[in-house]
């Protein structure tokens, strides 16, 4: 019988441990949205916030609410086990050349003002593997409801309609301007 520390669980019969179950509902208390204000930049605020005015655009304010709070909770339980040292630094580095290239893939497709559906296949594709590799570094610490939200938002925001069709309103340019700062920034 043993319990490991760092993974949280108990290793004689597979349960998380009390600290872990009780950071589970994290992502609705005021700590979790004390956790987040503290480690999102301004810009990222900026970029979800664009992004929740083009999902309601495209869909209604239902699907925009439900995005931002699946964001949210993701994001949440990404800063603790990131602040726990359950996962680390360089495990997240390894996804930075494959969202630079989102970043870059979205700024030079929308320098005409518009993303053409090649182009937002493209960054379709570069979304769902940013996906895959963040469920890779959290999905043995998460529950299957954070991998669910994880797969939710890139599989919305991560399709060829959604970009082409998003990228004709003006909030848009801020999904494009912030991406191109995070290409001044990595």
């Amino acid at each position: 019988y043993s319990f490991h520390p760092v993974l949280c669980v108990d290793k004689k019969i597979g349960k998380k441990s009390w600290s872990t179950r009780t950071k589970q509902g994290i992502g609705n208390s005021a700590v979790g949205k004390a956790l987040f204000n503290k480690f999102v930049d301004k810009e990222t605020k900026k970029l979800i916030s664009a992004l929740m005015v083009l999902v309601e655009k495209d869909k209604d304010k239902k699907a925009a609410k439900k995005m931002k709070a699946d964001i949210f909770k993701v994001a949440v339980k990404v800063i603790v086990l990131h602040e726990d040292k359950i996962v680390s630094t360089d495990e997240f580095i390894k996804l930075r050349g494959n969202f630079r290239r989102i970043c870059s893939a979205t700024r030079n497709g929308y320098r005409t003002g518009i993303i053409d559906e090649e182009t937002a296949t493209r960054i379709a594709e570069l979304i769902q593997h940013f996906a895959l590799g963040i469920k890779e570094i959290i999905g043995k610490f998460v529950s299957s409801h954070t991998i669910d939200r994880v797969d939710g938002i890139a599989n919305y925001i991560g399709t060829t309609e959604f970009l082409v069709r998003t990228s004709q309103y003006k909030e848009f340019d801020t999904v494009a301007y912030v991406l191109a700062y995070y290409l001044q920034e990595t």
